[in-house]
């Protein structure tokens, strides 16, 4: 941890590495606050690092420049240390997240691999599943953290194969977005009605598509985080611990690394 008293000093010192996290402790308003929250604004969007705001008071009007500079979250005073702290250890493990993983369910094979490709060239993982009778298989061996479906199949529609997805426990949370030509606003609801989260109308560019992807992973992600993790602590929960093994030794198949758990026994934590 290093600390500044002036913008200049932090600004100079990021020549040297940029740091994981930015705890930014927020000036009273003032006559040129505009101003000054426009610069922190720039400044930090140039650096391209969480922030998280600490304020005085804890009203609307401060939430809303930490929003308006470009903060992660905001902590009034006096600090929840521990809430702190985990939410930079939750924004770190973020940033180090692996690849996010999307499964693409389309008939247009041609479609599909575009979607694909659109994917890849955003950083984001994506396989295509042709036989969507192999979908419970494809989603235990690639483990996406979001599926992206057409609405209308030859064999099974979007909301049939969204409702299969839900019938299993392990893949309840899983979020699931219809990609379709649909125009319908009472057709869009009826399929949302059937297990997905959002709705995509075709034709969608590459950058939205991809900006909306990952909008919606890292959301998820960060509900699963809070979810499955103690607030304390901040370690996986004992029902999700045999879960996350599961995963990481699939994972470790799947890149070829080796894997290694230890159990450590703490006396007397509590």
């Amino acid at each position: 941890v290093r600390a500044f008293t002036h913008l200049t000093e932090a600004r100079a010192a990021t020549s040297h590495g940029l740091p994981e996290v930015l705890l930014l402790d927020l000036p009273p308003a003032s006559d040129g606050a505009a101003e000054f929250d426009a610069r922190l604004h720039r400044g930090i969007n140039a650096l391209n690092r969480p922030v998280l705001v600490i304020a005085d008071h804890d009203d609307f009007a401060s939430r809303a420049r930490a929003v308006r500079i470009g903060a992660n979250d905001f902590f009034p005073k006096p600090l929840e240390i521990s809430r702190l702290i985990n939410r930079m250890a939750q924004l770190i493990t973020q940033r180090h997240a692996p690849k996010m993983r999307v499964l693409i369910i389309e008939d247009d094979l041609t479609l599909a691999e575009h979607y694909r490709l659109a994917l890849l060239s955003g950083g984001i993982d994506a396989n295509i599943l042709h036989n969507p009778h192999e979908l419970i298989s494809q989603l235990a061996a690639f483990n996406p953290d979001l599926v992206l479906m057409d609405l209308y199949m030859p064999d099974l529609s979007g909301p049939e194969l969204a409702g299969i997805i839900r019938q299993h426990e392990r893949w309840t949370s899983l979020p699931v977005v219809y990609l379709s030509a649909e125009t319908d606003l009472d057709g869009q609801i009826e399929a949302l009605r059937h297990g997905a989260d959002d709705f995509i109308t075709k034709p969608i560019a590459d950058a939205s598509l991809i900006a909306l992807v990952r909008a919606r992973i890292e959301r998820g992600r960060q509900i699963d985080a809070l979810v499955t993790r103690d607030s304390l602590t901040g370690l996986l929960r004992h029902a999700t611990i045999k879960e996350a093994i599961h995963a990481e030794i699939k994972r470790a198949v799947r890149t070829r690394h080796p894997v290694s758990v230890a159990i450590i026994d703490i006396d007397h934590f509590k």
